[in-house]
C-alpha cells in the first residue's frame, strides 16, 4: 500500500523528533559544541542590547575578583578564559548553549523553587524572611554593580530559588553597563512601573543619567511589598502610580494594620528616598551596617550556608512545589 502525503501534525511531530535529536547530540558533545559556539556567536548580528544582557548571563569566575568591566557585550563575554569555573553566584548558571539554523538555545540551571512572587501568594512574608531575602538581594546587586552594570528591573519576579532555598536574579533583558563615572544615559522609562525610581521618571522625553541608585529604590519597593502584600506607590492607573512616585516624599505611608519594625521602616524609607539621599549612594556597606540587618543566624559573609530549604519547599530538583 503506498501511503499518501504526510499530514500537517505528521510532518510537525517529524521536525520536532529532528531538533530533539539535534538538541541531545549538542548535549552529549557540550564542550566542542561551546567551543564552537564562540567562535559562531562572534560573527552574529545581535543588537547592543542583546549582547550586553547576555553577557550578564551565567558569568563565571575563577577568583575572588569582580569581571573586568572593561570588557563588555558580548566580546567581552566570550574572551572569559576558559579556566574560570567559579560560579558568579548570584544568577543562573548557562549550563551549555548550541543552535540549529533558527535558533540559539540556551540551557539555563533549574531552579525549583520557583520566585519570589509564588513565594508571597503562598506565606505571609515574615519579617526574619524578608530580612534574609533582602539580604541576599544587596549580595547580588552589589556584585552585579561590581561587574559595571544596572540590573534596572528588580522586582519579585525576577527573583528565584534555587534547591537550598537561596535568591538568584534573573531577566537581565534591561541590563546596561555604566560608563566610567558610574551612570547610564537613558531617555525613556526602564522597567517595571511599580518599581521605578523617579530620577528614571524624569529622565523620560530628555537626556537624563541613571546610576546604581536606581536599583535600591527598587529594593526598598521590594521589601515594603514583602511585607505588606503591595507595593507602596500602586495605583489604578499609570499616570497615578508615576504620580505618588514623583511625590513619594507625601506619598509612602504604611498601614496601621501592618505589624512592622522601626528599623524595616526605617531601611524602607532611607531607599524610597531621593537619589542624593538614598541609602546605597556611597557604597554597599552602608546598607549592610543597617540594623535592620542584625540577627545571629547569618552574616553577609556566611549567608549562602544557611539551610533555607523549607522556606522555599523545594526538597530537591525533582520537586516542582515551589513553581
Amino acid at each position: 500500500m503506498i501511503s499518501g502525503p504526510s499530514t500537517p501534525y505528521e510532518t510537525m511531530i517529524e521536525e520536532e523528533s529532528q531538533v530533539r535529536l539535534e538538541m541531545q547530540m549538542s548535549l552529549d558533545s557540550k564542550d566542542s559544541d561551546i567551543e564552537r559556539l564562540r567562535s559562531q556567536l562572534t560573527s552574529l548580528s545581535i543588537h547592543s542590547l542583546d549582547t550586553t544582557s547576555i553577557s550578564s548571563i551565567g558569568n563565571d569566575l575563577d577568583s575572588d575578583e569582580a569581571y573586568p568591566a572593561a570588557e563588555s557585550g558580548l566580546e567581552g563575554w566570550l574572551s572569559m578564559p576558559a579556566k574560570n569555573t567559579k560560579r558568579f553566584g548570584w544568577d543562573k548558571k548557562l549550563c551549555c548553549a548550541f543552535q540549529d539554523e533558527k535558533y540559539l538555545y540556551l540551557v539555563m540551571e533549574f531552579m525549583p523553587g520557583g520566585d519570589l512572587v509564588t513565594l508571597t501568594s503562598n506565606y505571609d512574608i515574615p519579617e526574619e524572611w524578608a530580612q534574609f531575602y533582602t539580604a541576599e538581594v544587596v549580595l547580588a546587586l552589589d556584585a552585579i554593580h561590581s561587574l559595571g552594570f544596572i540590573h534596572r528591573d528588580i522586582k519579585p519576579d525576577n527573583m528565584l530559588l534555587d534547591r537550598n532555598g537561596h535568591l538568584k536574579l534573573a531577566d537581565f533583558g534591561t541590563c546596561t553597563k555604566m560608563d566610567s563615572t558610574g551612570l547610564v544615559s537613558c531617555d525613556a522609562a526602564v522597567g517595571t512601573p511599580d518599581y521605578i525610581s523617579p530620577e528614571v521618571l524624569i529622565s523620560q522625553g530628555g537626556t537624563g543619567y541613571d546610576g546604581r541608585e536606581c536599583d535600591w529604590w527598587s529594593v526598598g519597593v521590594f521589601i515594603y511589598e514583602l511585607l505588606v502584600g503591595d507595593t507602596p506607590f500602586y495605583s489604578e492607573s499609570l499616570v497615578g502610580t508615576y504620580g505618588k512616585i514623583m511625590d513619594h516624599k507625601n506619598s509612602l505611608t504604611f498601614p496601621d494594620d501592618i505589624e512592622m519594625s522601626k528599623d524595616a521602616k526605617d531601611l524602607i524609607c532611607a531607599f524610597l528616598s531621593s537619589r542624593e539621599m538614598r541609602l546605597g549612594r556611597t557604597g554597599v556597606n552602608e546598607i549592610k551596617c543597617h540594623p535592620f540587618f542584625k540577627n545571629d543566624q547569618w552574616t553577609f559573609d556566611t549567608i549562602r550556608d544557611n539551610d533555607r530549604r523549607g522556606v522555599s519547599g523545594a526538597s530537591g530538583d525533582a520537586d516542582v512545589s515551589g513553581q
